[in-house]
């Protein structure tokens, strides 16, 4: 049996990246029996993703529980995520012993608080197999924004302290394992590294065209102040002559978080009536995606180095070229793949670029369709059969499969 295991995620959140996790195990172990374990909406979104996949693969669904706001509320939630967490896991660890140590433990999403009762729990089953998949809070580790992120930071510290036998990380970008490596904070033998794909089967229209106007320029994904959007309205603002003269569009593909309220303004154009909190449909979302000409992303120098965002790959799944920030992930992909946009060394950069391309597409357009070339070759190289192929090397390294 594959145990894969989503602790704590609700609704939409992480759906395509566990979708596609269980395709590539899908591959990987085709003969076994699979088991997801989620929030019960959660695993309703994961199964219609899979209903065309073959292969056995049954649902564990369970209620998360509702602790609303405050301190007290807050303390509450975390104690018994804790509780559950360690039950959970113990009697799941209980029945795998019985059986041999034959299964496999595959966790997608762990609670960051839970993360080191489960490394403490492992200590006394040092023959169960486990793979946990680690989420962007571990850049907490370096670059912690709030008491609360140096909160979750200490606490991915001090799990990866604690050595286990029979226990891997899966880190979702490539240069996550040369970081940690590198630093000392995570030993080789410690770490799987893939570049999880999470595209879903959405057709694209072949459309390698040319620039025009009016410029098409939209940040795809959830849109709030941990992706720095609020610059993004800020440059919206300065470029207000190009989208007054009908040279240029910006949009927002997708939610837009609480904390940016008070930068929402017309200048960018959104598909949730300017509402924070509201979900995008899916449809809709693939719609407005593949109607952009360039994706672009504001993640600082130091941000999303060790984890890969789904919205990066849509991009990539929607052969979007890029305008981002020079970020050290940007360029190890740019490494592989060849130029796929536009890295700027700062916001004033950035600026002049989206004015002189809106100014004079033409002038932009080789490139432009060098670009989309080569996202075309690395979204290639992110098929889940070359994906599964180099993960089962992996886990075949240390484990016998």
């Amino acid at each position: 049996m594959i145990y894969i295991i989503d602790r704590f995620v609700n609704n939409q959140l992480h759906v395509l990246a566990n979708a596609n996790t269980i395709k590539l195990l899908e591959i990987i172990f085709p003969e076994e029996q699979k088991k997801f374990i989620a929030e019960k909406n959660h695993s309703n979104y994961v199964s219609e993703i899979l209903e065309t996949v073959n292969g056995s693969v049954s649902y564990e669904p369970y209620e998360n529980n509702e602790y609303g706001n405050g301190t007290i509320a807050s303390s509450k939630r975390v104690f018994n995520r804790l509780k559950n967490d360690f039950v959970f896991f113990k009697i799941l660890f209980e029945n795998i012993a019985k059986n041999n140590y034959r299964d496999w433990v595959f966790i997608t999403h762990i609670y960051p608080a839970s993360l080191p009762v489960l490394k403490i729990l492992k200590l006394l089953y040092p023959k169960i197999k486990v793979i946990i998949t680690i989420h962007g809070e571990v850049e907490y580790i370096y670059y912690p924004k709030s008491k609360f992120n140096k909160l979750i930071g200490s606490l991915y510290s001090l799990s990866f302290k604690i050595k286990n036998k029979n226990l891997k990380y899966l880190f979702l970008t490539k240069v996550s394992k040369e970081i940690l490596v590198s630093d000392k904070i995570l030993n080789e033998n410690e770490i799987l590294a893939i570049e999880l794909p999470t595209f879903s089967d959405y057709q694209l229209n072949e459309n390698m065209k040319e620039l025009v106007n009016p410029l098409k320029i939209g940040h795809i994904g959830s849109s709030g102040k941990r992706k720095n959007i609020n610059i993004f309205y800020q440059l919206a603002r300065n470029l207000h002559q190009d989208i007054e003269n009908g040279k240029l569009n910006l949009y927002i593909v997708g939610s837009l978080e609480n904390d940016i309220k008070e930068d929402i303004n017309p200048l960018i154009i959104d598909f949730v009536e300017s509402k924070t909190g509201t979900s995008l449909p899916r449809e809709l979302y693939n719609e407005k995606s593949q109607d952009l000409d360039f994706s672009i992303v504001f993640y600082g120098p130091n941000d999303f180095i060790l984890r890969s965002g789904a919205a990066f790959f849509d991009t990539i799944a929607f052969e979007k070229p890029i305008i981002a920030l020079e970020n050290r992930f940007f360029k190890s992909v740019s490494e592989v793949s060849g130029p796929i946009g536009y890295l700027c060394t700062n916001i004033e950069e950035m600026e002049n670029l989206i004015h002189d391309i809106a100014s004079s597409p033409q002038k932009y357009s080789d490139n432009y369709l060098l670009f989309k070339k080569n996202m075309k070759l690395y979204k290639e190289s992110l098929k889940s059969e070359k994906i599964a192929e180099d993960l089962k090397f992996q886990i075949g390294s240390f484990f016998n499969l």
